[in-house]
């Protein structure tokens, strides 16, 4: 048909150019909400861990059970607890196998002997290097996180090539001021091998 027109060299270009800007912006926040994700599905999985602890020390021909007096702890790893697992969870949400033998849950019993109260701690990570942890002087640390305190904030990457020394490395979980603290010092091998985390104050 007459005065049909294709488009001008100058209108491609400048599709182009709106299409790459658009790209730009979008994509960012695609890797930020994909990462975000993964991150709330991490957290997901490791809560999935607690409830399967919880299952395991209520058993009645269980190798574990609750701890009795004040600040004594029980250490779950996660190998022990994958069996009792209702939805899988062999993988993290980024694809890395769970290091199962060193990411544990830890029961405190944070109450005393007649009037109990459990708190649940979770060390985790996988081996692509994701774990739950803390920054201190910009340096992450695989620590265990209360059940309470497990948010998106508390997923780390570490760099394998980059691990940092927890041979030294005693995390503090804070009784609320009564004046005893619960220690737990990081047996450390290397990070494959897995920080498994040793109790002082506790029956093991």
């Amino acid at each position: 048909m007459k005065g049909n027109k294709g488009f001008t060299l100058i209108e491609l270009l400048a599709v182009i150019v709106i299409l790459g800007v658009l790209l730009a912006i979008a994509i960012p926040s695609v890797s930020k909400y994909i990462n975000t994700a993964k991150k709330s599905a991490f957290i997901i999985n490791v809560k999935e861990y607690v409830d399967a602890a919880k299952k395991e020390v209520n058993l009645i021909d269980s190798d574990y059970q609750l701890p009795v007096n004040h600040y004594d702890a029980t250490i779950i790893s996660f190998d022990r607890l994958q069996t009792a697992m209702e939805n899988g969870g062999k993988k993290s949400p980024y694809g890395g196998e769970w290091v199962l033998e060193s990411s544990s849950i830890t029961i405190v019993n944070d109450g005393t002997a007649e009037r109990p109260h459990y708190t649940y701690y979770v060390l985790a990570y996988d081996d692509k290097g994701y774990i739950l942890g803390i920054m201190d002087d910009g340096v992450v640390y695989p620590v265990p996180i209360s059940y309470d305190n497990l948010s998106n904030d508390k997923v780390y990457h570490l760099d394998l090539k980059n691990v940092p020394d927890l041979s030294n490395y005693d995390y503090v979980l804070d009784d609320g001021g009564s004046g005893k603290d619960l220690r737990l010092t990081f047996a450390y091998t290397s990070f494959h091998d897995g920080p498994m985390p040793v109790c002082s104050e506790c029956d093991k």
